[in-house]
């Protein structure tokens, strides 16, 4: 019996130290992301002004610490001087099921125009329990439950733009057949960067793009400030807004750029942001 204690003893011990080693590696992996991204960055050439028009490089999917689900370390702020060092001309926040209330808004967007960055309000909705990110829109994008309310939020808010994130990376809130159920509400279709060569997640929704032409819009899905520079857009406009940016992405006059996460990023990514994950860390952290 005391045998069997004393072995039972050493597993939990193994187990516990195990986690820690997990743990560790995982929270190094956002962390040397930010690192490695911000010095590539210096690399990246100021946007300019040619012809009249505005060469703008934009990251339309986005989360802080602002998300009350993500629970993420940086700020709004730090996300904002991340995007100037990585010459970013325009972001959209797109917190999950919440749109960032009008004041705090002000406030982070005047701080963005400070360094030349056009920020965006938006929302990941949560509709019919899939993913769906709302740009340019007012705080009841919340209210939203359903697809037939977002088509009709539509016809009365002509100035939001709608795309799907992830549509076909495995994961219960991607949309996968709704999609096309759905197309007409889309003005684009997200290519993640939660996808590459050995699992190609993107290539039904390049297909479904190409069928129902649709634009296609390379976005980080930015959960680490690193992140930021692996997916994003160049396009030109001759005016910085959000109606002008909508309007050239649906003339598919854009160039997408995207540096995929390889397998051991998404899998360490997927465990990090996972509900089973935070529970454990969180109980193991609070000991």
């Amino acid at each position: 019996m005391e045998s069997l204690k004393k072995t039972a003893k050493r597993l939990s011990i193994i187990s516990i130290a195990a986690f820690v080693v997990i743990f560790l590696a995982i929270s190094a992996y956002g962390n040397s992301s930010t690192e490695k991204e911000l010095k590539s960055a210096k690399k990246i050439p100021e946007n300019k002004q040619e012809n009249g028009a505005f060469s703008v490089k934009a990251g339309f999917h986005i989360h802080t610490g602002d998300d009350v689900i993500d629970n993420l370390s940086y700020s709004t702020y730090d996300l904002i001087d991340t995007a100037k060092k990585m010459n970013f001309d325009a972001i959209a926040l797109t917190f999950h099921e919440n749109v960032l209330e009008h004041e705090k808004y002000e406030r982070y967007a005047e701080y963005a125009a400070d360094k030349n960055i056009l920020l965006i309000r938006g929302i990941e909705a949560d509709i019919e329990g899939k993913d769906v990110v709302i740009l340019n829109c007012p705080e009841n994008a919340e209210d939203i439950k359903n697809f037939e309310e977002l088509r009709e939020y539509k016809k009365q808010n002509p100035q939001i733009f709608v795309f799907a994130p992830h549509p076909f990376v495995p994961d219960s809130k991607s949309l996968f057949q709704l999609l096309e159920k759905n197309i007409d509400i889309f003005d684009a279709i997200e290519l993640s960067i939660f996808s590459n060569e050995t699992f190609n997640f993107n290539e039904k929704a390049e297909k479904i793009a190409e069928k129902y032409n649709k634009q296609l819009i390379a976005t980080a899905d930015v959960h680490f400030q690193g992140m930021l520079n692996r997916g994003y857009v160049i396009l030109n406009v001759e005016e910085k807004t959000p109606e002008k940016i909508f309007q050239r992405i649906k003339s598919g006059k854009i160039e997408n750029r995207l540096d995929p996460l390889t397998p051991e990023e998404m899998f360490a990514h997927k465990i990090k942001f996972s509900y089973i994950w935070r529970a454990v860390s969180s109980a193991v952290l609070e000991k």
